[in-house]
């Protein structure tokens, strides 16, 4: 009997492992979310007590957002606090940034809640991205966490961390546990739980939707304040969106490989009309984004197929002029592979 019960488990933990490895697969290769054009004006609520690791690389990464207009809130509970001559340098280093500092003592039991009700009061902007102190992001972060915010349905952006550059033993193992256990647990609860928690490391949300819940003010007594926001933010109707920001890229930057943001494609003759492909390009972004046309079907061989007018489509003189004035360069296969000795 006892064997069969451990048998059981035994299958069952690789179940889970399985499908966790499956989920986490799909969640880090995501489609593009949300409208990368969506750039509302952000106030970034840092709450801070005493010096992290590695501090100022950490405040300054919030600093070099690739963003229009944003706003850092930067709060700590004491006069005192050995953190604040960091603020004070960053503020030095980005005169032409609003950085703010807050002291407000600590009025509930949740002292992270009790520093954000302080630092949310005094936002200027209606989107709030609530960031851990020991954080340290890439340019495109305020982007990435944004985007989703196009969708009206989407109350909350939260997203996981992993742990980078450990120098120690224990950092090590902490880091381990993040990319090997914690992330996997997130997914599979994501799916189970529909998504109706969020993560403390980063979580960004309209500030209306945060007045409905009772500010942060209501979840300073409780210590899974980040499962609270979560939880009341999805009880209102609306969705808590996970976003992993594709890391990955940075990478292979570093081999000279080009990576894009979306990736467009028409596979099926009849199609390509020339409304719809205009459409496409006002959405593409130079750099950021490809743009694949197929003016034949698979079942055909023939260059033109049995629909030439995709062809004459895509050399239309209305849709050259677009490609010319949205700065896209349009190629042929056999020049890209010329073009790249492939």
């Amino acid at each position: 009997m006892l064997e069969a019960i451990l048998l059981v488990l035994t299958i069952a933990s690789w179940v889970y492992w399985i499908v966790a490895w499956w989920w986490v697969r799909e969640l880090t290769h995501p489609r593009a979310r949300g409208d990368p054009e969506f750039t509302p004006p952000v106030t970034i609520l840092k709450p801070v007590k005493g010096l992290d690791f590695e501090a100022y690389e950490n405040l300054r990464s919030f600093c070099e957002q690739d963003y229009p207009e944003f706003e850092l809130l930067v709060g700590v509970a004491d006069s005192t606090d050995p953190v604040i001559p960091v603020v004070e340098r960053v503020r030095r280093d980005f005169p032409g940034l609003s950085i703010r500092l807050v002291i407000a003592p600590t009025m509930h039991v949740n002292r992270k809640a009790s520093l954000l009700h302080a630092l949310a009061s005094q936002a200027r902007y209606d989107v709030l991205v609530a960031s851990d102190s020991d954080m340290r992001v890439t340019p495109d972060y305020l982007r990435r966490v944004v985007a989703p915010f196009a969708d009206q349905g989407v109350g909350a952006v939260t997203c996981p961390y992993r742990g980078g550059s450990p120098a120690t033993l224990t950092a090590r193992l902490e880091a381990l546990h993040m990319g090997v256990t914690f992330l996997p647990s997130v997914t599979v609860a994501r799916r189970f739980l529909n998504m109706h928690f969020a993560l403390g490391a980063t979580i960004a949300l309209r500030k209306n939707a945060l007045d409905r819940i009772g500010g942060f003010e209501a979840v300073a007594d409780y210590l899974a304040d980040d499962y609270q926001l979560g939880m009341r933010i999805a009880n209102l109707g609306l969705r808590v969106q996970l976003f992993i920001d594709r890391w990955a890229s940075s990478r292979l930057r570093h081999y000279s490989l080009v990576t894009t943001d979306r990736v467009y494609g028409l596979m099926q003759t009849g199609q390509m009309k020339e409304e719809y492909v205009l459409g496409l390009l006002r959405r593409c972004q130079p750099a950021t984004a490809e743009l694949y046309f197929h003016p034949t079907t698979a079942a055909t061989a023939e260059p033109l197929g049995p629909n030439p007018g995709d062809l004459a489509t895509l050399l239309s003189p209305a849709l050259r002029q677009a490609v010319q004035q949205e700065g896209i360069r349009l190629v042929t296969y056999p020049a890209l592979a010329k073009e790249k000795k492939c």
